[in-house]
């Protein structure tokens, strides 16, 4: 590694510049991407929190979390934050190699102050501006940020009864359809969940009350070739945030069951295991990993 080193500079070869974490965390909140907060220095077992960046305000960072916490109790803490961007926006704007652009961005930090919101009493929790990143491998259940040419349609039944046949929900409560004007996007998807987000929702408790409800999912993507990689799923509502101002609906889901057919053509639900939904998992690997860098290829 070292002669390595010695011969880049004596080359005249140089890394490029690493990006500052304020330019990364401006991109997050210009996107809406997923932060999620990971404790390090607590007595006692606490589960990570996933928030959205609400503002960036000098040397901290304004973190909304549909979690409520009692206010002060964060003051102080210790912690790591993670998160990732589109990888289209690393590549293209931010001139990463497309490798590199699949990880994620670790960055310690420290919780200043956290406290509920009057307006949207939603839980706000203020870190300080990290300071430096390091760049984390792929996770088990990365999430990818398909683009509007790899979703064919999107289907989510908010609540119900599940029946024995996914087929039998009737009309979905929010739709998508590639090539149609939409309310609902579905802003990213691993192998074990999915965010999606509704425009011009009617403020309504219904929609204040969604955290921990069952929903049903069916999320349509398109491979290489003529293939397509359809999967029904039983999601749990881990986070359910309504924006009265905006009039959007933001849900994040973890998949808890997932429809199989056997070999003869049979289905039930089955339950998502560790590794996550097997047609989600192999699309995420090969079929997004294809469609993302066949333009530069085309180049």
């Amino acid at each position: 590694m070292l002669f390595f080193s010695r011969f880049k500079l004596l080359s005249g070869l140089t890394a490029p510049a690493k990006i500052s974490v304020g330019e990364l965390l401006s991109a997050a909140l210009k996107h809406q991407v997923c932060i999620e907060i990971l404790f390090t220095a607590r007595n006692r077992q606490m589960d990570n929190v996933y928030c959205r960046i609400m503002a960036l305000r000098g040397k901290k960072v304004m973190l909304v979390s549909g979690i409520n916490f009692l206010p002060d109790a964060l003051n102080g803490e210790q912690c790591l934050i993670y998160f990732n961007l589109p990888h289209s926006l690393l590549v293209n704007t931010f001139k990463m190699s497309p490798g590199l652009a699949r990880s994620g961005f670790l960055c310690k930090t420290q919780i200043i102050h956290n406290y509920l919101d009057s307006e949207s009493r939603n839980c706000v929790i203020e870190i300080g501006l990290p300071q430096a990143y390091v760049q984390r491998s792929l996770r088990k259940h990365e999430r990818v940020f398909p683009a509007a040419n790899m979703v064919k349609s999107v289907d989510l039944w908010l609540r119900g009864k599940l029946p024995k046949q996914w087929r039998e929900l009737g009309p979905s409560d929010f739709s998508f359809r590639e090539d149609c004007p939409s309310r609902l996007r579905l802003i990213n998807i691993s192998a074990s969940g999915a965010r999606i987000e509704i425009d011009d929702v009617e403020e309504s408790d219904r929609y204040r009350k969604l955290t921990g409800a069952q929903m049903l999912l069916c999320v349509v993507l398109c491979g290489q070739g003529r293939k397509c990689c359809a999967v029904p799923v039983v999601c749990q509502c881990v986070e359910g945030l309504y924006s009265a101002t905006l009039r959007r609906l933001s849900l994040r889901l973890r998949f808890m069951q997932v429809w199989k057919t056997d070999c003869c053509g049979q289905g039930s639900w089955g339950r998502v295991d560790e590794d996550g939904v097997p047609p989600l998992r192999d699309w995420i690997n090969n079929d997004f990993c294809l469609l993302t860098e066949k333009p530069s290829h085309s180049c």
